[in-house]
């Protein structure tokens, strides 16, 4: 029974063994990879990118104490000028069995970066990203579209896309989605002992 158990877990079980122990020693962050640019015939960037910082609410990082969790909303409450119940309205909203955290904001400005970092409130990430920018002469610009966050039923059609993707809703964007998004990278952090 001894063999055969040590059989049985060393060489038919290794891999499904390996790769749990590899799950509890890793993590991996997606790196958003920057949205293609459209441009006209002549080469001149008609739909670009900025770059943005994003913030983000991570319920399952936020404080176990209810005293500190309402520190945290207050304070993204007064840095970002939403009002509670909006606040209220997106967590409640929002599919938590789908979407680990939440964003807050993808255009934040100085004040609000230094307020948000200065806090160092546990819960609310800044990753940095890109937003979607058109040239103010661009008189088709209603042409080209816009872009949004993936949502459940485009994971559905697209087992490639990442939760927080950013995908053509409409128009071009929509069109060339494909050729626009590019491929995401990913990180993988080891933990160890220490």
């Amino acid at each position: 029974v001894i063999v055969f158990q040590l059989l049985n877990l060393g060489i038919l079980k290794n891999a499904f063994y390996k790769n749990r122990s590899l799950a509890n020693m890793s993590y991996t962050e997606i790196e958003p990879a920057p949205r293609g640019l459209i441009l006209d015939r002549f080469g001149k960037t008609l739909v670009g990118n900025q770059p943005a910082l994003n913030v983000f609410l991570i319920p399952n990082e936020l404080p176990k104490s209810a005293a500190e969790r309402l520190t945290v909303l207050e304070t993204i409450i007064r840095v970002l000028g939403m009002n509670k119940s909006e606040l209220e309205k997106k967590l409640k909203e929002e599919d938590w069995s789908f979407r680990e955290k939440l964003l807050l904001s993808d255009n934040l400005d100085p004040a609000a970066i230094a307020a948000i970092e200065s806090a160092n409130l546990s819960g609310l990430r800044l990753e940095a990203g890109f937003k979607r920018s058109s040239e103010p002469l661009f008189v088709f610009s209603h042409l080209s579209g816009f872009t949004g966050l993936v949502g459940k039923s485009d994971l559905e059609v697209n087992p490639e896309l990442f939760f927080d993707d950013e995908i053509g809703k409409a128009g071009l964007e929509l069109q060339y989605d494909r050729y626009l998004r590019g491929r995401n990278g990913r990180e993988v952090f080891l933990k160890d002992a220490a």
